[in-house]
C-alpha cells in the first residue's frame, strides 16, 4: 500500500485517503482524528489507536445531528406556525 501511494499524484492521494477516512479527517499534533474509517482497515485501527496514532471519532445518539439544524436543513424552525400551548 505505502508503493501505491507514494506513486500517485496528488489528486489521486487525495481520492484514496477520503475513501480511507472520509471527508473529516484532521492532523491534531501527534494524532490523526477522522470520523469515519473504511470498513476494510477496521483491524488495523486498534493497533493505529494503541500506538495514539489514530482516534476515530465516530458522532452517537443525540449528537449524531447538528444541534444547530432541524431536518430540512434549515438553522431554525419556521415560527409562522409556532403553537405555543401543549
Amino acid at each position: 500500500m505505502h508503493y501505491v501511494f507514494d506513486n500517485l499524484d496528488v489528486q489521486k492521494k487525495k481520492t484514496l485517503i477520503e475513501q480511507v477516512f472520509g471527508k473529516g479527517m484532521q492532523y491534531a499534533g501527534v494524532v490523526y482524528r477522522t470520523p469515519f474509517l473504511n470498513p476494510i482497515f477496521l483491524s488495523k485501527a486498534l493497533v493505529l489507536s494503541r500506538k495514539e496514532l489514530l482516534k476515530i471519532d465516530k458522532k452517537t445518539g443525540i449528537l449524531a445531528k447538528s444541534p444547530l439544524r432541524v431536518d430540512d436543513g434549515s438553522r431554525t424552525h419556521d415560527l409562522r406556525n409556532h403553537n405555543p400551548t401543549l
